[in-house]
């Protein structure tokens, strides 16, 4: 996982937007999901991380199938937050 620079407030735009204008299951809206729950976890929102994961892992599993690199990267992405999340939680 790698940290983005961007503030979240300006991820959380851009993703909002690309639901809007592109639609829920496309994969620039996936990355830009992806790209807000890696900045989560980085500030320690794990369980919002999580949940965009899922949304997005799940989408790109019908849309691209489950070897395609972008579907193994949020996989990999969701496996590293479960683990923080598994290690935190008492």
């Amino acid at each position: 996982m790698r940290e983005h620079s961007l503030p979240v407030s300006e991820l959380i735009s851009i993703a909002e937007a690309r639901r809007r204008v592109l639609g829920p299951e496309h994969p620039d809206t996936l990355r830009s999901m992806n790209n807000l729950a890696v900045t989560l976890h980085a500030m320690g929102e794990q369980a919002g991380s999580a949940q965009l994961l899922h949304q997005s892992l799940d989408a790109y599993r019908r849309l691209l199938g489950a070897e395609h690199p972008a579907t193994r990267m949020a996989a990999e992405n969701l496996a590293v937050v479960q683990r923080t999340l598994d290690q935190t939680t008492p």
